[in-house]
């Protein structure tokens, strides 16, 4: 589901980056909401799955630093490609990482449908 919902994030990436009117902008702009809503929960799912309840609180305060202070460089830099090219490369990039990234989450994580794989939580080194 977290995969699924990376790649409707670069779906709608793709969308700003070739919408022509407002009401293809609301379009995608409700295709972006489908991805939060897709997503938030997944994640702080997963992370209660990685951490020992103990420090269940401190992973989710963590979890959440670094998603923010990873947000303003990327932001910033979409802003740059934005100003020296245009919002088409600028959004198509960030699009296709997007994907690519929901791609590999699919490589790189095994299969929970697989039941000798249930008792063991996915390899945080991949997330």
């Amino acid at each position: 589901m977290l995969a699924c919902g990376w790649m409707i994030y670069g779906l709608s990436y793709l969308g700003f980056a070739f919408f022509t009117s407002v009401s293809q902008a609301w379009v995608v702009f409700g295709i972006y909401g489908l991805f939060a809503g897709m997503t938030e929960g997944i994640k702080k799912a997963l992370v209660a799955d990685l951490v020992p309840p103990e420090i269940r609180g401190a992973a989710y305060g963590l979890h959440s630093f670094i998603a923010s202070f990873i947000q303003l460089p990327a932001s910033l830099m979409l802003g740059i490609l934005w100003q020296k090219y245009n919002a088409l490369t600028a959004f198509s990039l960030g699009g296709g990482l997007a994907i690519a990234a929901g791609c590999l989450l699919l490589i790189f994580i095994p299969s929970r449908q697989n039941p000798a794989q249930w008792d063991k939580p996915p390899s945080p080194i991949l997330l």
